[in-house]
Parts: structure tokens; C-alpha cells; sequence
């Protein structure tokens, strides 16, 4: 999005519209989905501010605001955001390698509680 803000719209979109797609694909075949929100992003270096923008939040927001009214009897949600964030809404510190990815405890936070959610939906 920073590289090309006119794209910023098209590009939210698209990605919705791919996440719709595969819904649309998996009721055809009666399978259950989960679907993941995006992970918050952390704190953003100083060599990166440069080219980096407000606007990528803002449309991780629009994107999981999205996934999460997607929620049915067939499609959960998994709300890595919510599990990974800190009290600002950043990507916390104990799960981030750097702003973008997460390290090896990031990964096994996720793992723990998809387990539970795949345990929850197994069972019901």
C-alpha cells in the first residue's frame, strides 16, 4: 500500500473478494473454514518509516472487520489479531521477530490456541 496508495482500494478489495471466492468454494463441497484475521503490525524502525504508512493498519482494520462478519455456522474465525496484539493494537513485542513477522513464541501462541479451536470444532 505505502508503494502505491492509488492501488490501496483495489488492493483491500481484491483481497476480499479472494477470501469470498474461497467460501463461496468451500460451501460448495460442505467444508468447514477457518478463517485467520491479519496480524497486527508491530513497531515500525526508523529506516522503514520512510516508505511505510498509516494506511496499512488502517486496512488490516478493514480487512479483519471484514473476516469477522464472515462468521457462520460453517466458518470460524480465528482471531490471531486479537491473540497478538499489545494494549496500542501493535504487534507485542514478546511474539515479533521484526514488524511484520513473528518469532518462535508468536508461532507457538498461535499453534496453542488453533489446537483449542480445532478441538472446539471437532467436538461440536
Amino acid at each position: 500500500i505505502p508503494l502505491f496508495p492509488q492501488n490501496e482500494q483495489a488492493i483491500i478489495q481484491n483481497c476480499l473478494a479472494n477470501i469470498d471466492q474461497i467460501l463461496a468454494e468451500a460451501e460448495q463441497i460442505g467444508a468447514k473454514v477457518i478463517l485467520t484475521t491479519v496480524f497486527p503490525v508491530g513497531d515500525v524502525p526508523l529506516a522503514r518509516r520512510i516508505v511505510w504508512s498509516p494506511a496499512i493498519a488502517e486496512a488490516v482494520e478493514t480487512v479483519n472487520d471484514q473476516i469477522c462478519s464472515k462468521a457462520s455456522d460453517t466458518v470460524f474465525i480465528f482471531d490471531s489479531y486479537v491473540l497478538l496484539a499489545d494494549a496500542q493494537n501493535k504487534l507485542s513485542p514478546e511474539f515479533a521477530h521484526d514488524e511484520l513477522h513473528l518469532n518462535a513464541a508468536g508461532y507457538a501462541h498461535l499453534n496453542t490456541e488453533l489446537t483449542q479451536l480445532l478441538l472446539e470444532i471437532a467436538g461440536g
